[in-house]
Parts: C-alpha cells; structure tokens; sequence
C-alpha cells in the first residue's frame, strides 16, 4: 500500500462507524419509512445483518494478502488482465459514491441550515478543507475522528433521552401487520447504509494488527445497527408510521420535537454540528480510499499529487449528476442499489471464492 500511516483496531472501528452513522442517522429513516412504516425498525436488523456479511466478506478476502489493497491482491486472484478492469470498476465506483455522498452532504445543509447559499459554494468549500486532511492520511483522519465521534455519539444519546418521555410505544403495533415483504422491501435499498465496511478494500492494510480488523468490523456495525433500531424506534413511537413515512428528515423533526424545560426550544443546532463534523468524515474516508485507488492502478509513487485534481473531478460529477434533491433520492433508492450491491458484496465475494478455490494467499506468491 503507498500509504504508510497505521491505525489501531480501535481507530479502525471508529473509522467504520463514521462512514455509516451520518448517513444512517439522517437520511436512511426517510428511505426506510414509507416501505416498512411501523416496522421500520425490523428492517434496520436485517440492514445490519446485510452490514456484518459484507464486513466478514471484506475482512475474510484481504486478510489473505497482508498489506495489499484490492488493487494490489485482485492481479493474484484473477490475473494482471482482468484486475484492471477490476481496478477501473472501483475507481470509478469510488467516484460515482463519494460524488454522491459529497451531494447528500451538501443538500442537507443547502435545504435545512444555509437555504440562502449557493450549492456549488458549499461543495468547493469542504472539497478544499477534505482535500488537505487526505493529503495528511489515514492517521491524521482518524484523529480528527476520534474528536469527533464522541461528540456526535454524545448528541444522539442526549436527543434519544430528551424525546423519552413523549413516546407512545403502542404507535410501534401492529407489528407485521403486511407480513414480512414490506420489511425486505425496505432493507433492499437502504442496506447501502450499513454496508460501507466495503471500504476495507482499500484501508483494511493501514491497521497496525490485522487479527483485529474483523472484531473491530463487527463491533462497528453492531453499534451504528443499534443506534439506527433506537433511532426508528423513537421516530415511529413519536409520529407513527403513516407519519414518519412523509417526513424528510425524520432525525431532524424528533430534534425540533424537544422542547427543554419549557424554555429552550429550535435546539436543531445539534443536528448541523452532527451532520458537519460526519459528514466531513465520511467524505474524507471516501475520498482518501479512491485516490489511494488511482494511485495504485497508475502506480505512481505518491498519492498526494492526485487528491486535488481528483477533488475537481468530484465537485463536478456531484453537481451534473442529479437537478435536485428529490432527484438524488430517488436514484439512490430506487436505480442505484443493485448496481452498489454487486460492487459492495457481490465482487469481493466472488474474489473470496476464486482466491480460496485456487489457495491464492500472499505466501504463495513470494
């Protein structure tokens, strides 16, 4: 790998939660909602069934070969032929996600906190504040993370607390009243959400003991999973499943819900500094997996002298490839996730399959 920066199994499960929990927290009960309504929060288990397979498939595959990215292993897997076309694959899945995410991002913060700025301002702006923590690395990333996610947990257990006691658990039943298909229905699409451990395809070498890659997976996507259950069992408790299947953002309507003590209201501010300092993150993950990518495929000896030119790339597609919002959403939940899935899952399992059925493992190759 052309980065030498090294994390611990601990930093790499922050890592991890970090490129699920913005997007699960905001956006994904607004996904789920009008498939699952009342049963939403089933379906959030099943999406985190979906989030730990893909996790074990990951960890599974580059464990065979220390050090190397999917870039690095996929030539002693499927040869040097078929990797680059394997190689191009993610690097232009790479784009088209992170441009994705960097849209979501900036969507968010246009329609609810910065109405009167333009769009294309708040994409340069955090293009050029994530590019220069990508050219710092892996590490320096999982610093600032280890800032942030504290802060960002901490506010979700607060809103959690503070919404307790207008609950009505009985707006949780009936429970399976359609059956089970509106459920699958549901975790179809939004199980993209919880299978962004794929991103161990590329930074799984940067932990410092590889023996500890799969506990800290499973841990990441067992936390992220129970925050989201907690998560749609609040929203549906409070509004109701007909209801919180016409809300945007479910996530910022609880938070505007609270009312503290009577006199302290419109406390959504928790929700921007959430979203920001997450997002930030998670774009950051993002975007340091595909130019660490580029750089492998064109064997260059630096990943830095991409990360800028690779930012332009991204804060165009991000703009060309959706008019709106409602746009952006409807393509991710409805056109994108077989697409994502096979990319996700479905790619690093067949590699799994040929490197185990050939015995490909780095030792036999030395």
């Amino acid at each position: 790998m052309l980065e030498k920066g090294k994390v611990s199994g601990r930093q790499l499960e922050w890592l991890l939660i970090m490129s699920m929990l913005p997007t699960v927290m905001l956006i994904l009960p607004s996904a789920l909602a009008p498939y699952a309504k009342q049963d939403s929060w089933l379906a959030i288990i099943i999406i985190g069934i979906i989030g730990l397979l893909t996790g074990y498939i990951v960890v599974l595959l580059g464990n065979k070969f220390p050090n190397k990215t999917i870039i690095g292993y996929s030539p002693l897997i499927v040869g040097k032929f078929l990797s680059k076309i394997v190689s191009l694959i993610y690097i232009l899945f790479f784009i088209h996600i992170t441009a994705v995410i960097i849209r979501e991002f900036g969507e968010v913060l246009n329609v609810t906190f910065l109405k009167n700025t333009p769009l294309e301002i708040i994409l340069i702006s955090t293009i050029l504040v994530l590019a220069s923590a990508v050219r710092n690395g892996i590490e320096v990333i999982s610093r600032v993370n280890e800032l942030i996610l504290p802060v960002m947990i901490g506010i979700i257990i607060i809103i959690y607390f503070l919404i307790l006691p207008d609950l009505n658990f009985a707006k949780l039943k009936p429970v399976l009243a359609n059956g089970i298909m509106p459920i699958l229905k549901g975790a179809y699409p939004t199980s993209l959400f919880l299978t962004e451990t794929f991103v161990l395809i590329t930074i799984l070498p940067a932990i410092n003991k590889s023996k500890e890659a799969l506990s800290s997976t499973f841990k990441a996507v067992l936390i992220v999973t129970f925050l989201g259950l907690i998560m749609m069992v609040e929203i549906v408790a409070l509004y109701g499943g007909d209801q919180s299947a016409t809300l945007q953002y479910p996530m910022l309507s609880l938070v505007q819900y609270i009312s503290l003590f009577g006199f302290v209201e419109n406390i959504d501010a928790l929700i921007v500094v959430m979203w920001i300092g997450g997002g930030f993150i998670k774009i950051a993950i993002f975007y340091y997996c595909l130019v660490i990518n580029i750089a492998e495929t064109f064997k260059l000896k630096s990943y830095k002298s991409v990360v800028l030119p690779t930012g332009i790339i991204l804060i165009t597609f991000s703009l060309m490839l959706f008019e709106n919002i409602t746009q952006l959403g409807t393509i991710v939940t409805e056109i994108l996730p077989p697409y994502y899935l096979v990319l996700k899952i479905g790619i690093p399992l067949l590699l799994l399959m040929i490197a185990t059925f050939r015995g490909s493992k780095e030792s036999k190759h030395n």
